[in-house]
């Protein structure tokens, strides 16, 4: 397996490598549902319960995977090459 440094002199792998990737995906996906959401007139119909709703979900499910992936980056020993 390739190993090497990562950020902050942590060790690399493909396994670092991916978590880092849903880390960064996710936290792009939650800025794009805070923009969307500060963009929209929101008001007391169903649609718009029902939006702020299933927005609530999104950016739930963004925090839970990026919190994940931090976590298990965490849980990956630093080895020497």
């Amino acid at each position: 397996m390739q190993r090497g440094v990562g950020i902050g002199g942590s060790a690399w792998s493909p396994r670092s490598d991916y978590l880092s990737a849903i880390d960064e995906l996710y936290a792009g996906v939650a800025r794009e549902l805070r923009e969307l959401s500060d963009s929209v007139d929101w008001d007391d119909t169903d649609l718009s319960i029902d939006g702020r709703i299933a927005m609530e979900w999104g950016e739930r499910f963004a925090a839970m995977n990026q919190e994940w992936a931090r976590w298990a980056l965490e849980q990956i020993p630093e080895r020497r090459a």
